[in-house]
């Protein structure tokens, strides 16, 4: 068997095992064994080459248009300015995806991608919709500005969304130059919120999961974990990525096939069925969930195409959007200390860690 790149290669937590092992609890409450299930087969089946019946995980992006202008982020380029319709996922077409995925084994659904998910009029009616047609496992990404609302922070927990990633760089003026116009007192606000509605309703749900990206974290990365643990369950922490899409000579890793064709499935908020969850631009459409079915998607010709690139190893040659990606770039490791604790910090060889750059 070629090898294969290492799954999830980008993140790494900086926090505790007791912790890690804690949110994961939170995180499969309720549905314990079919969640190790999901967690073997979303390592072997890229390994093996596998394709299930119905994708492990569904992406479905509730928005694409976002309330930020973070400078690392693939929305402020003007590529994407001038490509990608700024607009709403139709409550009809969630509703039609999940009503076939739900009953059909879909184990897991991310309601957000590019864009930022709580802009959604309908955000909570959507998770409601999703858990009540079994999916086992409703997850979002957000920058978190909601949550500086009780109210809605007391929304999202009845809603038993499973778990919530708030992107949190850095911590005072460093976050506040990459996150305006949210403060760094605004965001604590908002997750304290969210743990405090989480601990009146006696839920463990959701866990809450943040990350930042190192360049940001490390200039203050005590602070980072002395004011953000005890209002979080999991810190997690990324290099810079090229999502802007400016880096021109880079180094791969050797005989590279990536994992995600083999587990997860995205789908735009206009309803196209894109490669993979770093296909920001919408380049290598596989799909239109309007018209056709996930299991036609998943099973249909182009979906087998990217699948044999990979196999095949032709993907950082051939396509241009694994040629930028950052999952085959060959990676490096810087060290540090945080909180006492030595880690290594992931990275990829050539990328610059300026962030805007």
């Amino acid at each position: 068997m070629e090898p294969t790149v290492k799954v999830n290669n980008v993140q790494q937590s900086l926090d505790t095992p007791e912790r890690e092992a804690d949110f994961n609890r939170r995180r499969a409450a309720g549905h314990e064994s079919e969640y190790q299930k999901n967690r073997r087969e979303w390592f072997e089946n890229p390994d093996k080459r596998l394709v299930a019946d119905y994708p492990l995980h569904v992406d479905l992006e509730l928005s694409s248009a976002c309330n930020l202008t973070c400078p690392m982020c693939p929305t402020v380029t003007d590529y994407y300015k001038a490509n990608v319709d700024l607009q709403l996922m139709k409550f009809d077409l969630f509703k039609k995806l999940v009503d076939e995925i739900g009953p059909n084994g879909v184990y897991s659904i991310r309601v957000s991608w590019v864009g930022e998910s709580t802009m959604h009029k309908r955000f909570i009616d959507c998770i409601k919709y999703a858990k009540a047609a079994g999916i086992k496992e409703v997850s979002t990404l957000t920058n978190g500005y909601k949550l500086m609302a009780p109210e809605f922070c007391d929304q999202v927990v009845e809603s038993q969304l499973d778990w919530i990633t708030v992107s949190v760089d850095g911590v005072d003026k460093v976050y506040e130059d990459i996150r305006k116009p949210i403060t760094f007192k605004d965001i604590q606000l908002g997750l304290k919120n969210l743990k405090e509605a989480r601990e009146r309703a006696g839920s463990l749900k959701p866990g809450i999961k943040i990350q930042g990206v190192w360049p940001a974290v490390k200039q203050n990365a005590d602070k980072y974990m002395d004011v953000f643990t005890p209002i979080t369950d999991l810190i997690y922490t990324n290099p810079l990525i090229d999502y802007l899409h400016n880096d021109k000579d880079i180094e791969y890793v050797p005989q590279f096939t990536c994992y995600q064709p083999f587990q997860r499935l995205v789908i735009r908020s206009n309803g196209d069925a894109v490669m993979c969850s770093n296909d920001d631009m919408g380049h290598t459409v596989v799909g239109d969930a309007n018209t056709e079915t996930v299991h036609e998607i998943w099973h249909g010709k182009r979906m087998g195409e990217v699948r044999r690139m990979h196999i095949e190893q032709r993907a950082t040659s051939e396509n241009a959007v694994c040629a930028r990606c950052y999952v085959p770039r060959a990676r490096e490791f810087e060290e540090a200390v945080v909180k006492g604790r030595k880690v290594f910090i992931e990275g990829y060889k050539g990328r610059t860690q300026v962030i805007g750059k």
